[in-house]
């Protein structure tokens, strides 16, 4: 059995290597390569592959994989609570040198662009766990789930008033006209976060 965290998983590539001890000179029997993004849980037949990638007849690897939670942590977040507090210190990717001058290089001037690419997909989480939240719906809700409850709470609210959605840039802006209720600023105010 083995365990372990993933920080950025639309990067990863699970390898499973398949090698015996008892034989001396060559221990491979086999391999396969998968991303973490494609994987599939539960019970899987994975069909092993020879040193040069072809298929090998006959040879395949069972395994079970559980994947905790997709987003990193292991923990759902608890309701009301808000995901700021819960934040805990950010944990990057390291990377190994592997010894060709040149690819080593590229890795480092990535490394930046890693971690920013990391902080981008943590504040966009917690934007969104803020924002489904405010209309107390579950972590497996969608956006377009979030939108339609506030527009039609909006509608149902007695008011006159108006729900409009435009593009401020590249990013999308609700814009409400007309006397809003407080509890309705607050979860707009939380879209354009």
């Amino acid at each position: 059995s083995f365990e372990f965290q993933i920080n950025l998983p639309e990067l990863a590539l699970v390898r499973f290597t398949v090698l015996d001890d008892d034989y001396i000179g060559d221990e491979f029997i086999g391999q396969y390569t998968i991303p973490f993004e494609c994987m599939q849980t539960g019970f899987r037949h994975i069909q092993l592959l020879s040193n040069t990638g072809n298929p090998m007849e006959n040879c395949t690897l069972f395994i079970h994989v559980a994947i905790t939670n997709k987003r990193g942590g292991g923990k759902v977040n608890k309701r009301g609570v808000p995901m700021k507090r819960a934040r805990r210190a950010k944990d990057y990717t390291s990377l190994k040198t592997v010894g060709v001058k040149n690819i080593d290089e590229v890795f480092k001037n990535a490394v930046q662009s890693l971690k920013d690419g990391t902080d981008l997909r943590d504040n966009i989480h917690i934007a969104l766990a803020t924002f489904k939240d405010s209309y107390f719906l579950g972590p497996v809700a969608n956006l377009k789930q979030c939108i339609r409850l506030l527009s039609s709470r909006i509608a149902n609210s007695g008011e006159l008033v108006s729900l409009s959605y435009s593009m401020r840039g590249d990013y999308p802006y609700l814009e409400a006209q007309g006397n809003l209720p407080e509890l309705f600023k607050k979860s707009l105010t939380s879209f354009e976060e």
